[in-house]
């Protein structure tokens, strides 16, 4: 409170100035709460004449939303003769509203009787709009984290848990809510806190990443899950280590895949076709699994600078694990595309979007090669399975990757025709011969090709193209002639109700 004019009575003239002279707006009222004084900044911000704002008028330019809150607030305050402290909206002159901070204090004399109230509102807009942009960037991580099908924790120094995603408390079946600030020691059987907590203990000492594929027992199954994991120190700005994170992606399936093939392979090993199809089982699978080490890596090194991971790698890395994952369920898709039983998960996809993802997914097979992506600006919304056109297009580039010189460029392309979308692979390669083409989206033709040594696979990858462009109501063709280059392109028909779309804007 501010005590008697025995110790606060400024000259009126040197209170005028000192009003105007203030960044924020200052307001006086008598002892029953109505207003008697704003300074000019008040007329400026809201456009109110003095005559509109004095008595109860200062309740007009509030957000409807906050006048109710605002006024009650100075009732009470005024009742019980306390501090008067609100955050609310107030219209500019314009229409706009912006966020203030406004305050008022009663002025009393000797006997404890106000003899005015005397506050400021100050501009705290920017300052919450800070706060928001906070509370979204914290929920956006948080929601990403939470999205990502890999196990994602962190812990302190101390090794109890600061942060744990959904999916690593679904893969252990814990509640997690009750696992912050706990040790594995509290949530874990003893077996796996024991070597969870050794391994831990090993990074925050040496301040190394860790980079393994372990077996997990986990409670209430009989067969241990795998998972390729990585652990990596957190360090403040000065680089001390103040905890670690670690990320671990389940293979189960993976490995599982692969023991099958396994299998399949010796009980079958007479059997050349159905060995050529594991052999591109296996090829179709490496690439994924290779963007999935690159782009881990790399937030690794983000933590590991004390950085939090970009958003931009976690979400490029949650589409390569999706896609093993979906791959390991599809390996007999070639054998299945014969008898005519794959079907198609169509989802609603931004085709230029996909292209694009999947050319910067086999740039990081391919540094050295360089690739041209050629898109229109706008999206172009179909639906396909993206999962399907994207292994189409990926095949279509390692072809184009091993059949050209690798000083050579490749250039994607996606071009809308009417009723069609075009996507077409250009290289610089020898061309194919013409007794080549008759046959060329046969199972097992291979290409051959004098000028370049890095050709290799089995000859499924362009049949598995076809039936797959096939699937979608689309055709796959190629344009090309010895020593001048091959385009490999597949249209994809356009959705009826996107086409007249189309029409109509034009």
């Amino acid at each position: 409170m501010v005590r008697g004019q025995e110790e606060f009575s400024p000259k009126e003239e040197d209170f005028r100035l000192l009003a105007e002279s203030l960044p924020q707006i200052v307001w006086i009222t008598n002892p029953e709460g109505l207003n008697i004084y704003f300074n000019n900044k008040w007329r400026e911000y809201t456009g109110l004449t003095f005559e509109e704002s004095y008595g109860t008028g200062w309740v007009k330019p509030f957000h409807p939303d906050d006048r109710g809150r605002a006024w009650n607030a100075w009732s009470e305050a005024t009742q019980r003769r306390a501090v008067y402290s609100l955050e609310c909206r107030l219209r500019r002159a314009d229409g706009a509203y912006q966020w203030w901070l406004i305050r008022g204090v009663p002025c009393v004399d000797s006997k404890g009787q106000v003899l005015k109230w005397f506050g400021t509102c100050t501009d705290i807009h920017e300052l919450k709009n800070a706060e928001l942009a906070v509370r979204e960037s914290r929920a956006l991580l948080r929601n990403i984290i939470d999205s990502t099908p890999s196990n994602i924790f962190a812990l302190d120094l101390d090794q109890a848990f600061v942060l744990l995603n959904d999916a690593m408390a679904k893969f252990y079946g814990l509640p997690k809510g009750d696992v912050l600030g706990k040790k594995p020691s509290e949530v874990f059987s003893q077996e796996i806190a024991q070597r969870f907590y050794q391994k831990n203990a090993q990074v925050i000492r040496t301040g190394d990443a860790q980079f393994e594929e372990e077996e997990v027992a986990v409670r209430g199954e009989s067969k241990p899950r795998v998972l390729l994991s990585s652990r990596f120190a957190l360090r403040n700005e000065e680089g001390k280590v103040t905890g670690l994170a670690g990320v671990a992606t389940e293979i189960t399936r993976l490995r599982q895949a692969e023991a099958a093939a396994a299998e399949a392979a010796a009980v079958a090993e007479s059997a050349r076709n159905r060995m050529k199809f594991l052999d591109v089982a296996a090829h179709e699978l490496r690439t994924p699994v290779t963007a999935l080490s690159i782009l881990l890596e790399l937030a690794t090194r983000q933590a590991a600078r004390g950085n939090p991971p970009d958003s931009k790698i976690l979400d490029r890395l949650r589409e390569p694990v999706e896609r093993l994952t979906r791959l390991v369920l599809e390996l007999l898709d070639v054998s299945r595309l014969e008898r005519g039983v794959v079907g198609l998960q169509r989802v609603r996809t931004d085709l230029t979007r996909l292209v694009v993802e999947s050319v910067r997914e086999f740039q990081l097979v391919a540094p050295d090669r360089h690739l041209i992506c050629s898109v229109p600006a706008a999206p172009i919304e179909m639906d396909v399975d993206p999962m399907k056109i994207r292994q189409v297009l990926l095949n279509l580039l390692d072809n184009a990757h091993k059949y050209s010189m690798i000083q050579g460029s490749i250039e994607v392309k996606v071009e809308s025709f009417g009723r069609s979308v075009r996507v077409s692979v250009i290289d610089q390669g020898p061309g194919i011969p013409p007794q080549q083409l008759a046959d060329l989206f046969q199972p097992f033709v291979r290409g051959r090709s004098d000028d370049v040594t890095r050709a290799g696979g089995l000859g499924l990858g362009l049949s598995v193209c076809r039936g797959l462009v096939e699937l979608h109501g689309g055709t796959i063709d190629v344009l090309t002639g010895e020593r001048c280059g091959s385009v490999f392109y597949f249209d994809l028909p356009k959705d009826e109700d996107h086409h007249d779309q189309e029409n109509t804007h034009s």
